[in-house]
């Protein structure tokens, strides 16, 4: 069989409208495997690898075999005087210039506990949540309960973040009043980072001040479905700085590696809005790793 695999990149792209100290920070890092995929999402806006030098773009899933090695969103814009703000993640060889968290005026301890970190809700939890929330001594299930749908504005956050119904219309997040995240697909990662927080040492652009709020999430699919080795990247950006950015540039930078990254070319297709990675010949790697004779092609498309 040959495999067919696609990644598709759905951006919710929206621009509106305060200071910094140096924090170590912690990261959180989390799997999407709803499907016949395990894929890594970091959350400081990093994808597909551990950060050490391991893929984490597993597909099939148990499989071992991994098409890609590393992504990361790119953004760049000019403010009113020409000069070029930045920010771009590879693998962090120089510098980071992504942060988990929304910009704040505060970045401390409780900061950090409250933003470093990815949140995984499933739709059976959903489900089980909605049938159950107004039972005695019921527990939500922890992404649920912990998701992080209002920031704290005494330490400048905005207040509204990640996305959910809100029952009684209060703009509170309340899981027990039956409020519950607005996720996409049957499995769904959320975090949310910011490049405001340190300098930008890997581009040492100047910093765009954004929050960016990332879903990846999947839907469950019947074996040999292309939605079965699909996964969807929605990226919602929010200028969160004084500054007027014009001649935006937003893109998602993947690193392909089919199996064995050392015989691998790139295409694109710009009637499908795609580009993709494949094997240059017809037997990819070696028994110990690569696809062997069933290389996939990797694809990646902006809708």
């Amino acid at each position: 069989m040959t495999y067919k695999i696609l990644l598709t990149l759905a951006f919710s792209v929206c621009f509106y409208l305060t200071s910094t100290a140096q924090q170590s920070y912690p990261e959180d890092d989390d799997f999407l495997n709803g499907n016949d995929m395990t894929v890594y999402v970091n959350s400081g806006g990093d994808m597909s690898w551990d950060l050490i030098g391991n893929p984490r773009f597993e597909v099939p899933k148990s499989s071992s075999l991994h098409t890609i090695f590393a992504g990361s969103l790119w953004i760049g814009g000019l403010d009113q005087s020409g000069s070029l703000h930045m920010a771009a993640h590879t693998y962090r060889q120089s510098g980071i210039d992504f942060w988990p968290g929304p910009k704040a005026a505060v970045y401390d301890s409780a900061y950090n506990a409250r933003y470093g970190k990815v949140w995984k809700v499933r739709d059976d939890e959903l489900a089980f949540h909605l049938s159950s929330w107004q039972k005695p001594n019921y527990t939500a299930p922890t992404g649920i309960e912990t998701w992080p749908g209002n920031g704290d504005t005494l330490t400048g956050e905005p207040w509204l973040l990640a996305p959910f119904v809100d029952v009684n219309n209060n703009e509170i997040y309340e899981p027990y009043q039956g409020d519950y995240p607005a996720i996409k697909g049957t499995q769904t990662l959320y975090t949310v980072y910011s490049d405001a927080q340190f300098q930008n040492t890997e581009t040492f652009g100047q910093s765009l001040e954004v929050d960016i709020h990332t879903m990846a999430y999947v839907y469950a699919g019947k074996a040999g479905e292309a939605l079965d080795q699909t996964m969807f990247l929605s990226h919602k950006i929010v200028n969160r700085s004084n500054t007027p950015l014009s001649e935006v540039y937003v893109g998602q930078w993947i690193d392909f590696d089919i199996g064995s990254g050392f015989d691998d070319y790139v295409g694109c297709d710009t009637l499908r809005n795609a580009f993709f990675g494949y094997n240059s010949d017809s037997l990819d790697g070696t028994a110990s790793y690569g696809y062997l004779e069933h290389p996939p092609a990797q694809a990646v498309t902006f809708l």
